[in-house]
C-alpha cells in the first residue's frame, strides 16, 4: 500500500509517495529509517523518538489533514544529515548532501535589476571570501573541484581562478586543466575568459593577455580578472623559474589592480610599476622583483607634495580623493613618469601635473601641465 507524504517548510509543501505499513509511514536513506505513527503522530529515527525543529530551533509538529500526513521537511532532512536552505526571495527550498554543496550553490545572486557584467564579482564581499578559504582549508582542493560542479556561475568563476594557485602541484594542475577545459565553450563570456586565462597558466603556455611576460622565466599576473569594472582583485602572483608564489597583496583603499594601465616593467626587468584603483582614486607602487620591496604609494606622495607647495590646499591624502593617473612609463631603470589629476577640497581644485618618481631615494618632482 502506498500513501502520499508531504513535507512543509515556511508555507511551502513538498509531496512524496512512500510506503505505509500497519498505519506507520516509512522513509529510508542508507542505514537510517524514519517511522511515523499514523494514528498518534510521532517521529522516530531508527526507533528513537525525535523532535523536528525549524531554522530557529523551534519544535515543528507533524499533522494529518484529509488523510495526508504532513511532516516538516527540515526536521526529516536533517535527521538524514541533509542540509536545508530556504530562499525567502524566491520562495524556494533546497536540500543538500553537504555544507560545501550548499555553500557553492548559494554563493551569490545577481540583483534582478543589474544589467552590466555577466559576472560582477564585486558582489562577493570579504566575509564570503573568508568562508571560501575556510572550506578550502577544511576539505582541501576537492572543495574547489566541487565548486566547478555547481550551477552557480560565481562559484564556478571563483574556483577556476583559485585552482591557478595549485600550479606547483603537477597532479592537481593536470586535473584542473581537464576540469576547467569545458568552460572554454561557455556562453558566459566571463567564465570563458576566466577559463582561457587559467588554462594558459596551468598549461604553461602563458599566451593570455592577462599575463605579463617579463622574461622567459618570470611571469606576473593577478587572479579574478574583471573582478569589477576597474580590474582584477588586489593580489599579484609571480612565476619565477617555474615556481608560483604570491608576489604582493595590496590593502585598502587599493581595491583593484587597474585594467586600463597594464603592469609596466623596468628596462632591466627587475621592477614593475602597478596601478591600483578604487571607486574614488588611483594608486601607484613599484615592486622590486628581486627583493620583494614595495615603494611608497606614489600618488599619496604626489598629493602631499603639491599640497605643501600650495598652502591654500587644506586637503591631503586620503581626503583628497578623486585623483587619477595615466600614461605611465619608465624613464630609466629607477624612474617612472606619469600624468596625474590631483584633486583637493573634493574636486573644487584639480591640478594637472606630470610627475617623475625615483625609487632609489623615494623622491618626487612634478611640473604643472
Amino acid at each position: 500500500m502506498f500513501k502520499q507524504w508531504k513535507g512543509f517548510l515556511s508555507g511551502i509543501i513538498f509531496t512524496l509517495t512512500i510506503m505505509i505499513l500497519t498505519s506507520t509511514v516509512f522513509a529510508v536513506v542508507e542505514d537510517k529509517s524514519i517511522t511515523v505513527n499514523y494514528d498518534n503522530i510521532k517521529i522516530f529515527l531508527n526507533g528513537k523518538e525525535i523532535e523536528a525543529k525549524d531554522a530557529n530551533g523551534h519544535n515543528v509538529e507533524p499533522f494529518t489533514y484529509n488523510g495526508t500526513v504532513y511532516m516538516p521537511i527540515r526536521g526529516v532532512s536533517e535527521a538524514f544529515n541533509k542540509l536545508v536552505h530556504w530562499d525567502a526571495d524566491f520562495k524556494q527550498v533546497k536540500v543538500y548532501d553537504t555544507e560545501i554543496d550548499m555553500f557553492w550553490d548559494t554563493l551569490v545572486r545577481i540583483p534582478e535589476n543589474y544589467t552590466g557584467f555577466e559576472i560582477y564579482w564585486k558582489h562577493i564581499d570579504d566575509d564570503i571570501m573568508e568562508k571560501a578559504d575556510y572550506f578550502i582549508e577544511k576539505y582541501g582542493v576537492d572543495a574547489l573541484f566541487k565548486g566547478l560542479e555547481s550551477t552557480n556561475v560565481y562559484s564556478q568563476y571563483y574556483c577556476i581562478n583559485r585552482l591557478v594557485e595549485y600550479y606547483n602541484y603537477d597532479d592537481i594542475r593536470i586535473r584542473a586543466i581537464d576540469k576547467i577545459t569545458p568552460f572554454l565553450s561557455s556562453a558566459n563570456t566571463t567564465l570563458k575568459d576566466g577559463a582561457e586565462f587559467a588554462i594558459s597558466v596551468l598549461s604553461k603556455e602563458f599566451d593570455n593577455h592577462y599575463i605579463v611576460n617579463i622574461t622567459e622565466d618570470t611571469k606576473v599576473f593577478s587572479l579574478f580578472n574583471d573582478y569589477s569594472d576597474f580590474g582584477s582583485y588586489n593580489e599579484l602572483w609571480i612565476i619565477k623559474n617555474d615556481k608560483l608564489s604570491k608576489l604582493y597583496s595590496f590593502t585598502q583603499p587599493q581595491t583593484y589592480i587597474a585594467r586600463d594601465e597594464k603592469i609596466k616593467f623596468s628596462p632591466s626587468n627587475d621592477k614593475i610599476a602597478v596601478k591600483t584603483s578604487n571607486r574614488k582614486s588611483n594608486s601607484l607602487n613599484i615592486i622590486d622583483l628581486n627583493t620583494g620591496k614595495v615603494s611608497s604609494e606614489i600618488m599619496k606622495l604626489a598629493i602631499e607634495k603639491v599640497a605643501m607647495d600650495n598652502k591654500d590646499y587644506n586637503n591631503t591624502y586620503p581626503d583628497g580623493a578623486y585623483s587619477w593617473c595615466s600614461n605611465l612609463k619608465w624613464v630609466d631603470n629607477n624612474t617612472v613618469e606619469f600624468e596625474a589629476d590631483l584633486s583637493y577640497n573634493y574636486m573644487d581644485i584639480i591640478e594637472h601635473v606630470i610627475i617623475k618618481y625615483n625609487v632609489l631615494d623615494n623622491s618626487l618632482e612634478y611640473i604643472k601641465k
